[in-house]
């Protein structure tokens, strides 16, 4: 859980799940993760290819599932939510 405190002291919380391969998006989907792509899709953010994608030599391209407080998700690429998910030291 990641907390983001903004201005006059108003925190919101988000839930971060990366899913790297197609079994941790099984997994993901079987444990009732909302959001969860069946299908190629595009970043929130940015518009590149996230998801399973069978017709291409690599079958799944990894995502980050992010969840705001009211359950509303957006799937990012790993480029966009490198900040979060791999920060630089």
């Amino acid at each position: 859980m990641i907390n983001v405190t903004v201005e006059n002291t108003i925190t919101k919380h988000f839930e971060v799940h990366l899913i790297t391969n197609s079994l941790e998006a099984d997994l993901a989907l079987l444990a009732g993760l909302p959001e969860v792509p069946y299908d190629l899709t595009e970043c929130f953010n940015c518009e590149s290819a996230i998801g399973r994608a069978p017709a291409l030599a690599i079958k799944f391209i990894p995502l980050t599932i992010v969840l705001g407080e009211d359950d509303d998700g957006h799937l990012l690429c790993l480029s966009c939510s490198a900040p979060v998910c791999a920060p630089k030291a």
